[in-house]
Order: structure tokens, then sequence, then C-alpha cells
């Protein structure tokens, strides 16, 4: 001990101080220089930066740092010193008297803290002794833990050593890559860990200090990788102790996730096979049955598997199918497996089902057949459904080729992509297509390119027809002429479609295409007809109205000239006869009176035909002269208002305005019960308007549409001939309102 102390004495040790107080560094140099049984030699450096820069040059046992200095202050002061010279031991010499940053400072690796004013020569030359001795220590210590690290880190199985507070202190590689984390991540890091699964995390953290202490375990554990992918591990751990102390726990790890897989999908598979609602035998390479599972026993119907073990294969497979079998063996040998082999099996009570089996060779560890596998499915239902799909194919091949194929209308279905899924005779026979030839073509492609162009109004049909598809959710119906060519024949169609919105071709269009030749020929006769019996109508209006207006001026001229004439005549013999022939005067008197009312009755009858006023005067005067002359007759009150009081139209317009008139005005004196009648007409916008409205009982929507109302028929036809318009509306109790609208040509306008 003596020896070792004079050894001690003749040893100098360089100390390098980074002080910028001259006071203290002063100080310092007299404490070491008091120091017993120790030599120091001293450098000193006022700035960080300075004393880095010795450092550098090397020869330097030790430094006392204060951490106040001018180009840098606090911990960071420590922090740089070590690391720029890890190997060299650091004390801290300050002012600062802070428990909190001495302990921080010494786990960053300073070797004392020491507050000036509180140390004296002997602390300080123990402390810079023991500083220079633990770092010698700890750089023994680390060649030797290099060593044991070296072995840990070349591991191929993942190793991890914990500190009895749970933290780690050291992982290899290995477990950096199974779980992904690097070892920065991880040091320091305590329970619960990162790569626990909440199933780890619920077993194990509440006890793992315990578990730490419990001696040499085996355990298996389910842990998470950094991506979040799950892994199984098998863990050997051990805790390491020193004089009897707990110091840490040593874990090693090997990667079991093949094996626990495997497991878990042996697991799997028997309980598939417990579980399977098909038929599983096996059976040994003589095709004896060895074993079952419940859905056999269910399928041959029985409990008891004793009904099936030890029979062989062939005697459950109706005789029928025995050849068939037979060579399906054949195959698994040569294969090593079949599939979809459909048989009929013979079960318990004698009847027999039909089935599909997969059958497939199991073979030893060695790869050498060991028997057979059968998965067997009942396909009875299978069958039902293929036979009730059968019919029901058939019943449609039937409805498309018998009905719908044979039917008059032509029919086109169409996909959700608006191609063509189906197309019958009629329609092939209408367009002059072929169905070989558009099956699967694109519609709107097909009408671009081809079939517009057998429309007389191609871009009409065009764009109706198009337009369906750009929005496939209402029915169209519109009609359109085909044009002859070759074989495909002139026809009306009309077009009748609608969107399909569910079955296989939902979201598709279905279009019909009805032959209307003959309704559009019948059409044209009929309207030609009508046609024919207005021009009729209007010829026997037009003679009736000639001759009327003949009648009238005959019945006005002649007669009325010959009843003139006789009166005149009669005035003259009445004036010669003598005072005395009493009775033959009064006679006179008498037929004077007679032949007056012969006038009248002549004017009357011949306005009634044709009022002369109408030629003579106009309509405007004609129509205030009928209202007078209704007014006296009946007593309703008529008021008449003309809009302009002139109005002056050709003959035949004035015509036909007075008798429209005429019948209206007599249908209100038959039918309305009124007591007042007003009459309009204006002209306006073109237009000849003329409106007549009671106060009567109003007309009702049958006596307006009932055929036998040959007046309103009567105002129609006359108003038809203009290509004009009648209005007829009746409000019960309120009265009818007719307005009549005739267009004005350019000759038979207001004048």
């Amino acid at each position: 001990m003596k020896h070792n102390e004079e050894t001690k004495a003749q040893l100098i040790t360089k100390v390098l101080l980074i002080e910028d107080n001259p006071g203290d560094a002063r100080l310092v140099r007299e404490m070491l220089a008091e120091a017993r049984g120790a030599q120091f030699d001293l450098d000193c450096a006022e700035r960080l930066s300075t004393g880095l820069k010795r450092l550098t040059k090397g020869n330097i046992d030790v430094v006392l740092l204060d951490l106040l200095l001018p180009d840098c202050q606090g911990l960071d002061t420590f922090l740089r010193v070590h690391a720029h010279t890890p190997g060299v031991p650091i004390v801290l010499l300050t002012i600062l008297e802070d428990e909190t940053l001495a302990v921080k400072a010494v786990r960053q690796g300073a070797q004392d803290y020491l507050v000036k004013g509180q140390v004296d020569s002997n602390l300080l030359a123990r402390t810079i002794g023991y500083a220079i001795e633990r770092k010698q220590a700890e750089k023994t210590l680390r060649e030797s833990e290099g060593f044991s690290s070296s072995l840990l880190s070349n591991s191929p199985n993942p190793i991890i050593v914990i500190n009895q507070d749970t933290s780690v202190r050291y992982v290899n590689p290995s477990l950096e890559k199974i779980t992904g984390f690097s070892s920065s991540e991880l040091i320091g890091k305590k329970a619960p860990y990162p790569w626990w699964t909440e199933e780890t995390l619920q077993k194990t953290s509440g006890n793992l200090k315990q578990a730490m202490r419990g001696g040499t375990q085996k355990l298996e554990e389910l842990f998470k990788r950094k991506s979040g992918e799950r892994f199984w591990v098998e863990i050997t751990s051990t805790p390491v102790e020193s004089n009897g102390e707990f110091k840490y726990y040593l874990a090693s790890w090997v990667d079991i996730t093949k094996r626990k897989r495997e497991e878990e999908e042996l697991i799997r598979l028997s309980n598939a096979v417990k579980m399977s609602t098909d038929s599983i035998v096996i059976s040994d390479l003589d095709a004896k049955i060895i074993d079952v599972n419940e859905a056999t026993l269910k399928m041959y119907g029985t409990k008891d598997k004793s009904d099936l073990l030890g029979k062989k294969s062939f005697d459950i497979i109706a005789p029928e199918n025995h050849e068939k079998a037979l060579a399906g063996t054949k195959e698994v040998m040569e294969k090593g497996y079949i599939k979809g082999r459909e048989y009929h099996i013979i079960i318990k009570d004698g009847s027999k089902v039909p089935v599909e089996m997969n059958t497939a060779i199991m073979k030893d560890a060695k790869g050498r057949p060991i028997g057979f596998v059968g998965v067997t499915r009942d396909i009875t239902e299978r069958k039902q459904a293929e036979e009730a799909l059968r019919e029901s194919e058939e019943r449609y091949r039937s409805l498309t080729s018998d009905v719908l194929g044979t039917s008059a209308v032509g029919i086109f279905i169409l996909d959700s992509d608006f191609r063509i899924a189906w197309v019958n005779k009629a329609l092939e026979r209408y367009f002059g297509l072929r169905s070989d030839k558009v099956i699967g073509k694109d519609k709107r492609q097909l009408i671009r390119e081809r079939i517009q162009y057998i429309f007389e109004d191609s871009e009409g049909f065009t764009e109706k027809v198009l337009a369906t598809y750009d929005d496939n959710t209402y029915i169209e119906n519109f009609e359109c002429y085909v044009l002859p060519d070759g074989e495909r024949k002139e026809r009306w169609l009309e077009h009748r479609s609608q969107p399909i919105r569910s079955g296989l071709y939902a979201g598709g269009r279905i279009e019909h295409y009805y032959d209307i030749t003959k309704r559009k020929r019948a059409e044209e006769e009929l309207k030609s007809s009508r046609e024919q019996l207005r021009d009729l109508s209007v010829y026997l209006l037009t003679v009736r109205e000639e001759e009327r207006t003949r009648i009238a001026r005959q019945i006005h001229d002649e007669l009325g000239q010959i009843l003139t004439a006789s009166k005149m005549d009669l005035s003259w013999l009445g004036k010669r006869l003598p005072k005395e022939q009493k009775s033959l005067l009064e006679k006179t008197k008498s037929m004077s009176k007679l032949i007056d009312i012969a006038i009248y009755t002549a004017q009357s009858i011949s306005a009634e035909l044709r009022p002369r006023i109408l030629d003579d005067l106009g309509l405007a005067a004609t129509i205030e002269w009928l209202a007078e002359e209704f007014q006296k007759r009946t007593g309703i009150e008529c008021e008449v208002a003309l809009d302009p009081e002139d109005i002056i139209l050709d003959q035949e317009r004035s015509t036909t305005v007075f008798r429209i008139l005429q019948l209206t005005l007599t249908n209100v004196a038959r039918h309305a019960k009124a007591t007042k009648v007003k009459v309009s007409l204006k002209e306006k916008a073109g237009k000849l308007l003329l409106e007549v409205r009671d106060n009567g009982k109003g007309i009702t929507k049958k006596q307006i549409s009932d055929p036998k109302s040959f007046g309103l028929m009567g105002i129609r036809e006359r108003v038809h001939f203009w290509e004009g318009e009648v209005n007829i509306r009746g409000v019960q109790d309120k009265g009818t309102t007719v307005t009549v609208s005739i267009p004005l040509d350019k000759k038979g306008g207001v004048r």
C-alpha cells in the first residue's frame, strides 16, 4: 500500500481548467498545489473554444470545467467537451448549486459535480483521483463488455437485456431486425414495450418485474413489428445476478411464427373437417374407409361411424358409376388429384343421392402415397336447380323464339352499355338487318352509321332515340316513316321504348316498333274522307247561302213588287167605289191589311233567308240589326260592342260570322233561359274575335260534345273552313260563353 502511494506521488496529473474567472483559476491552482500525496500540472483556458483546442493537442488527464463561460453556458458546455474528447474524465466545477442539473450531468457522463466555495484542496485532489480511476475502470469495463457485446451482436437469435426498472439496456441487431425498431428507439424504453400486443400487455405488464426475478423461464408470446405485422416468438429468459443481487434480465428469442401458423392451420383444418358441411372421407390405398366426418354420417343417414368404417369406397358408389369411379382412381394415382367428378352414392336406406367428389392422394413426410382423401358434396339441390334452370331456359327460348321471335312487333333489347342483346324477325324485316350481324354492336354507333338512313326524317329519329340513351329514365313514343330499299318495304312504324329496371339487362332499354302502316293509311283515308265531307259541307253551305240569297231577293224584289202593286191597285179601286158600297169599302180595307201583313211576312222571310242589310250596309250594321230583332222577338236584353265600329269584311267572312251569331242567338233563345246577352266583335292580332256571353243556366260538357248538337256542329264546320278556333264554355247557373277566332287574310282583313 505504501509502495502504491509513493508511486502515485511520483506521477504528475495533467489538469485542464476551463474557467473565465481569473480569481477562481488562481484559487484552483493554489488548492492543487496544497494537495497532499499528488502532483498536478495545471493548464488554464478562459473560453470553451480555447479549451477545446488544448484538448485537441492531447496529454490531458482530467478536465475541470465551469458551466458559465463567455462562449457557452449550462449543460451544453459539458456536452460539447464530452463529445470532443469522450476519453478524458470531466469534473464540473461551477457556481451553480443545482441538484437536478448535477444529476443530469452525471447521467450524461460527468465524473463529478462540485460547487465553488464548497471545495477544499483535499476534496478537489480526491475528486480528480477518483475521476481518473473511474474513467479507467469504465474503459476496462467497456472493453470487457465489447467482447460480450460482440458475442450478443453476432447471435442469430434476437437478444434483449432489461434493467431492474424494466428499461431496455441492450438489444442486438437480430432483435432490431425482427421488430423493425432501432436500438436508439428501444434503449431506455420501459415496459410496456412497443412490440407488445394487447394480449401481451394484459398478460405480462403487471407481473414483469416479478417474472424477471423468477429464474430461467421459457414461454411463447405474440408480438408485433413496427409495421404492425404480428409474429410469434419463444422466449428463454434468465435473471443475471452479481454477488447475490439481481442486476438485469437477459432474454433470447426464437422466431416460431412459421411453426405457430402451421399449428393454427392444423387446428383450422381440423375444425374445418369437423364443421364442414361437405362429406370428408379418408381411406387407405385399398380404398378402405378409415375415417369420416359428421357431414359424411349425416349424408349417409347414420349416426354410427361403424356403418362406414372398414367399407370400401366402391361399396357406397352406385354400380352404374363403378367404371367411372375406377377410371377416376387411376387418374388420381397419375395426377395426384381429380376435381368435380359426379356420381350417385347409395345411402343407408338404399336410395341414391347425386354427389360431386374431389379426390386427392395423401402422402407421408417422405412423399410416399399412404391413402386418399375425398371431399363429397350432396348436389341434389343443384341438380334440381339445374333442371329448373333448363326448364326455365326452355321456356325462355320458347318465349323469345316462338312468341317474341314470331311477333309482328319489332323488338330491340339493349344491355346497360346500349349494345344490342337481342332482336326478333320482325325487327330484321322492318329495318333490313340481320341479327347475327348486329348482336353485340353498340346501338348508338349503328344508328349513326346505318339505321338513321332508312328513315325519311333521319335527323329527327336519331335525335329522339339517342336522347333516350343519354337519359335512360323515361318512356319515349313517336312515329317514323321507313323508306323503301331493295327487300325493305316502305312502312310507318311507331317507336315505343322504356328503360329496363331489373333482371339480366337492368340499366338497358327495350324498344318496340309497331307496324302502323294500315292505321296510317286508314287515318289518311279518314282524313281525306273528312276533308271531302267538309268540302261538301262548305259547298252545300255555299250553295244554300246562294240559294237563300236568290230566294230572298226574289221574295223581296218580285213578290214585294207584286204585293206593293196589288196594294196600290186596291187603293185605287177603293177610291172609286161609291160611298154607299160600304161592304165593298170594308172589304178593300181588309184586303189592304192582309197585303200589308203579306208584305211584312215577305220582308221577314227575306231577312231570315239573307238580310239585305248584310250586303248593303255590312257586318257591323247587320249585327246591330240582328241584336235588335232578337231582343224584340225574345224579350232578352242584347248588348253589342264593336271594335272598331266600322268593321267591314269580305262577303264570305261576313256571311260566316253572321250565320255563327245567328245560330248562337237561336241556341240562347231555345235553351239558355237567359235574361241578358252580350255580343262582342273585335279585331286583334290579325284575327277576328266574336264572343257571345249569356247569363243563363250554362251549357254542360255533355251537351257540348253531343254529336246531335247540330247547331254547335254547324258553328264548328263554318269556323273550320277558315282554319279558325271555337271555344264553348259553360258555368252552371252563370251562363255560357262562345268564343270564335277567325284569321284575317290579306284580302279579307279589316279595311
